[in-house]
C-alpha cells in the first residue's frame, strides 16, 4: 500500500465520485499486490537458477493458477473494505467514522441530523425573513436569534 500511495498517477481520483474512488484505488493496490507477489516469484526463480530463455518455466508454474487466482478474489474483498473505510473516513473527518461505528448510538446520530436540519431551515427562513443589514446590526432580535440557533 505504501508503494502504491506514492505512485503519481494514485492522487487523480481523489476528484472522482466516491464509489470510483474506492473501486480505482483497490484495483491499484491489486495490481501493487500482484506486480510485488510476481518479482517476488520471479527473483526465487532466479536465486533457483531458472533463466528467462524460451519457455519460462515461471509462467506455467502453478504459482498463477493456484496462487494468484486463489487469494485474488480475498486481496481485492479486504482492500475494498479497507479503500471504502479510509475514504469514509476522510469524507467524514478523520476519526468521525469511528466515533460513528463504535461510540454513538444510532438514535443520538438521528436526532444530532434532524436538529440540524431544523437548525438550517429555520436558519433559511430566517434569512428570507431579515435584510443582511438587520442581521448584521448586534441590536436586531434578528441577529440575537441567528446568533443563539448558531451557538446552540
Amino acid at each position: 500500500m505504501l508503494f502504491a500511495n506514492k505512485l503519481p498517477f494514485f492522487r487523480r481520483f481523489d476528484t472522482a465520485p466516491i464509489v470510483h474512488r474506492f473501486f480505482s484505488k483497490t484495483l491499484i493496490y491489486c495490481a501493487a499486490v500482484f506486480l510485488i507477489r510476481f518479482l517476488e516469484r520471479l527473483v526465487k526463480y532466479w536465486v533457483a537458477g531458472g533463466t528467462l530463455s524460451g519457455n519460462s518455466g515461471i509462467l506455467h508454474d502453478s504459482f498463477f493458477v493456484e496462487s494468484i487466482y486463489r487469494h485474488s478474489d480475498l486481496v481485492f474483498v479486504l482492500f475494498l473494505i479497507y479503500t471504502a473505510g479510509s475514504e469514509l473516513n476522510s469524507l467524514f473527518g478523520n476519526g468521525e467514522l469511528i466515533k460513528i461505528l463504535f461510540s454513538r448510538r444510532s438514535s443520538e446520530l438521528k436526532l444530532n441530523r434532524r436538529q440540524r436540519v431544523r437548525t438550517l431551515v429555520k436558519l433559511s427562513r430566517l434569512t428570507e425573513t431579515h435584510t443582511l443589514d438587520e442581521l448584521r446590526d448586534r441590536n436586531t432580535a434578528a441577529h440575537l436569534e441567528m446568533i443563539d440557533m448558531i451557538t446552540n
